[in-house]
């Protein structure tokens, strides 16, 4: 959450951060009650779940950060990922990502 701001204070000329600028996890967290499991709700899960929802957790955070890194642009985000382009897209597509919310005007 640190990094979000100090980038979003970065990019912001006035003297308030709009919620454009910010990654939408931080956003989402900020504006709906957090649904991440806690680590107690992972405890009461058996390990091949606890791992998916970790790693679906992870996957969305990245996607999200990489993606206002790179201003919404795939190709960059991916070349920064190291991973195919299409590999990509079909990770957006999976956790519901919708790249033009980080291209800034």
């Amino acid at each position: 959450m640190e990094n979000a701001i100090e980038r979003a204070v970065v990019i912001e000329c006035g003297a308030a951060i709009a919620p454009e600028s910010l990654p939408q996890a931080v956003v989402q967290a900020v504006e709906a009650p957090k649904t991440e499991p806690t680590e107690e709700d992972l405890h009461h899960m058996d390990y091949r779940k606890a791992k998916e929802v970790l790693i679906d957790q992870f996957d969305r955070d990245y996607l999200e950060d990489l993606l206002f890194r790179n201003c919404g642009n795939i190709s960059q985000s991916a070349r920064e990922a190291g991973m195919d382009r299409r590999n990509l897209q079909t990770k957006l597509k999976r956790y519901g990502i919708d790249p033009e919310k980080f291209r800034r005007q």
